[in-house]
């Protein structure tokens, strides 16, 4: 990660630690000396956003909700969701290396609830992740298929 300051007159994040890490797995880098460090606590990071223009308003999620039933499932499960707004909505399905399994255009839908289904008929017993995408809002949930 890398994580970099903006200016201005706040403080736009600070670093702290959160813990003992595990030996070798984390570095604090020092601009003053341009120096890598070793260190034995892990850092956090705390950003603020409020003055970057970010807002609830701005950025407010499409999608409302998404649950799919039966979970686990060994057929097919149905994928329930619910749009604040109309718009066209795109289902991806990963598998746990995060290889695409699945990627379709399920149309557009008006506000309100939905469902859809998901066959098991192409997946291997196992763990997946479905995004569902509507406009600029993604929301990912896990599936497990039992055969």
């Amino acid at each position: 990660a890398v994580v970099e300051t903006y200016g201005g007159t706040g403080a736009a994040f600070a670093v702290a630690t959160a813990g003992t890490s595990r030996p070798g797995t984390s570095h604090l880098y020092l601009e003053d000396d341009a120096t890598w460090y070793y260190i034995t606590n892990t850092p956090m990071v705390r950003m603020n956003m409020e003055d970057y223009g970010v807002s609830v308003e701005e950025n407010a999620a499409n999608i409302v909700s998404v649950q799919n039933f039966p979970n686990p499932f060994n057929e097919s499960t149905l994928v329930s969701f619910n749009l604040g707004t109309a718009s066209d909505v795109v289902i991806e399905i990963t598998d746990l290396a995060g290889k695409v399994v699945e990627n379709k255009n399920l149309g557009g839908f008006v506000s309100g609830t939905h469902t859809f289904e998901i066959s098991a008929d192409n997946l291997n017993s196992g763990v997946y992740f479905y995004t569902l995408v509507s406009g600029n809002s993604r929301v990912t949930n896990k599936m497990v298929v039992k055969k």
